[in-house]
């Protein structure tokens, strides 16, 4: 699991580096409005793990490197399950606390 993590982080940051040199002149807009959209949802943990998907996976694209992106996608579906099982046990301490 560590591993996985390490690997997503650099690769990601490289997808993230390209993207902010291959992205289009609209991209900046595209992707602020998925992060306001992300953040409205931090309340709401199933719904925010969807949209931070969305959000990080726009910025992602526009490194134009498909196989960046296929290796990036595997490392989130292999980490990905560990994010969703904590944030569904904070929804319901948020719930309980209701």
């Amino acid at each position: 699991m560590e591993e996985a993590l390490e690997v997503r982080l650099l690769l990601e940051t490289r997808a993230e580096s390209l993207a902010c040199e291959r992205r289009p002149d609209d991209a900046i807009d595209e992707v602020k409005l998925l992060l306001d959209q992300t953040y409205e949802l931090m309340d709401r943990p199933k719904l925010y793990i969807h949209k931070n998907s969305e959000y990080h996976f726009k910025i992602y694209s526009y490194s134009y490197s498909p196989l960046l992106l296929e290796i990036i996608n595997r490392l989130w579906a292999r980490v990905g399950p560990y994010f969703i099982i904590y944030a569904l046990k904070k929804e319901d301490l948020i719930n309980a606390e209701k």
